[in-house]
């Protein structure tokens, strides 16, 4: 009973960590835009999401922000803009925010 269950979780985890995992879901993004569109738009949202309950706790507590929280939100502000006007599906945008993920 526990023998099937446990070898087919054994081998899903060992085709995860196979290089052909990785080079499969690496083709999958280039051979599919709206894929890694979707992952970057995701990540943006959680981002944004962050940074806007940061400012509502702010708000609500009556605090002031600091100059590094305000220069934070800036940050976030312009890359979410850049992103926004230089990206579309054909061009390599999305692919090179993907690796900046994969580096964080």
């Amino acid at each position: 009973m526990v023998g099937i269950p446990l070898l087919t979780f054994v081998g899903y985890i060992h085709y995860r960590r196979s290089p052909a995992y990785t080079s499969e879901v690496g083709l999958t993004w280039t051979s599919n835009p709206y894929q890694a569109r979707n992952l970057i738009n995701g990540e943006l949202s959680l981002k944004l999401n962050q940074a806007l309950l940061k400012i509502l706790v702010k708000l609500f507590q009556n605090e002031k922000f600091d100059p590094q929280e305000f220069e934070e939100i800036l940050r976030v502000k312009k890359e979410v803009e850049k992103l926004a006007t230089e990206r579309t599906l054909w061009n390599k945008k999305d692919f090179d925010s993907i690796h900046k993920l994969e580096d964080l």
